[in-house]
């Protein structure tokens, strides 16, 4: 759609369509009769907001805040999911800088490229998630086994890119970079996993934090890039791949030491919190819109 003469916008308005349209399927199959008739009433956003604050009395999740974040295994994870996101920001943001400035590929090409890692991305995360379910081995053996896959390859196919010209090896540092950002998607099995055996009912919440470390480590890899990359200089993007891979390495060593299966006791059945405060039913209004 870019390469077309309605030009860029046209590839974000279309983004924008399909994810409306994927909302809206959403709802049609999700939501019940009695929502929909009630939608037509007071309206689809009040009709929402009636829905989810029923639902919110009718499940009275308390989560105990003090006992997540004194488990020293949850911070294995935030570290990891940091690192994680710092590779992934290097992969999808500056690919096309990468492929177009450096290593010297048309403006359409690099765009291809780029397009190619998430999609072999998703496809190495559902083999993963299929895969972890056929081995026949411990859970933790296999989460550190997947985990190594992800991180371990991606941190050397990296570590390998900052020894190869792109001038002399065009294509070779092309695949090792595809390479590298598709098996990232192993990890899936690997320390996502241990985020929803340990905190077993509460790995919804856990998984919010874990997008919020993702967002502090796109700025981050964002800023190491600003701060050691040059477009066109080849050196320079090798310095910022073996600091990314170190960066992984590191955190694979130690998510590999410390990985668990075992169900956090703040996570099993009747376990209580003094950081959790009395309940209080607030009121909320009937129709905010």
């Amino acid at each position: 759609m870019a390469s077309s003469s309605l030009g860029w916008h046209s590839a974000h308005y279309g983004a924008v369509i399909t994810i409306l349209i994927i909302f809206f399927i959403f709802v049609l199959i999700h939501f019940d009769d009695d929502f929909k008739e009630r939608a037509g009433t007071i309206g689809f956003c009040n009709a929402m907001f009636e829905y989810e604050r029923t639902r919110s009395r009718t499940f009275d999740l308390r989560i105990p805040y003090l006992s997540i974040y004194q488990d020293f295994r949850i911070w294995v994870i935030f570290f990891t999911s940091f690192a994680y996101g710092c590779a992934l920001q290097l992969f999808y943001q500056f690919g096309p800088t990468f492929f177009h400035k450096v290593v010297g590929h048309s403006e359409i090409s690099s765009a291809y490229f780029t397009i190619i890692a998430p999609i072999f991305n998703l496809i190495t995360s559902c083999s993963s998630v299929y895969l972890y379910q056929k081995l026949a081995n411990s859970e933790q053996n296999k989460m550190r086994f997947f985990n190594t896959i992800a991180f371990g390859t991606c941190g050397i196919f990296l570590f390998a890119l900052g020894f190869f010209d792109p001038v002399h090896h065009k294509y070779i540092v092309t695949v090792m970079y595809i390479l590298a950002s598709s098996l990232l998607g192993c990890s899936y099995a690997g320390h996502l996993r241990m985020n929803q055996l340990r905190s077993g009912h509460l790995h919804l919440f856990l998984l919010v934090n874990i997008f919020i470390v993702n967002s502090a480590a796109m700025f981050f890899s964002s800023l190491l890039n600003v701060l050691i990359a040059k477009n066109t200089d080849y050196s320079s993007w090798s310095t910022l791949f073996i600091v990314h891979a170190i960066f992984l390495i590191i955190a694979n060593i130690i998510f590999f030491f410390f990985c668990s299966s075992e169900r956090a006791n703040w996570a099993k059945e009747g376990y209580e919190d003094s950081s959790i405060q009395p309940y209080r039913d607030e009121p909320l209004p009937q129709f905010p819109l």
